[in-house]
């Protein structure tokens, strides 16, 4: 098994939730769903809170203290680009916490909705481009 699986599968599980919630995103459909959607940010966000919490007291530790130069390089790299990202989410999850809120301004809710998953799916890409060579190091 690949030492990067458990982040794999998280992502993909990331990246269905983001889906659902995104099928979601007309005035129309949230006018009668944003209940259903509010759920599934907060399960979106429970997965994403394990998923950072695993990164980084774990992940990315291991990587940036690495032997391995290209590895700590790609890592540090990496994680420089996208501190703060989590961050942004939790605020953007605050801001829009209730199917309430979602009804004052739905446009606003669609807007910051494509912008947050926009960035979380672009972390994510950046992440599965440095797996495999993390995977190579910590399997040898």
């Amino acid at each position: 098994m690949q030492a990067t699986a458990n982040f794999r599968r998280q992502h993909r599980e990331l990246m269905g939730l983001a889906q659902r919630i995104m099928s979601r995103l007309t005035p129309e459909q949230l006018e009668l769903e944003a209940d259903h959607v509010v759920r599934d940010l907060a399960r979106f966000a429970g997965v994403l809170k394990v998923h950072a919490a695993m990164e980084d007291e774990g992940l990315y530790p291991m990587l940036t203290s690495h032997a391995k130069l290209e590895l700590r390089v790609r890592a540090q790299q990496l994680h420089a680009e996208v501190a703060g990202i989590y961050a942004r989410f939790d605020g953007y999850q605050a801001a829009w916490a209730s199917p309430a809120r979602i009804h004052e301004d739905p446009s606003g809710f669609i807007a910051a909705t494509f912008d947050i998953m926009k960035l979380l799916g672009a972390r994510m890409v950046r992440e599965e481009e440095l797996y495999p060579l993390a995977d190579r190091v910590m399997e040898a």
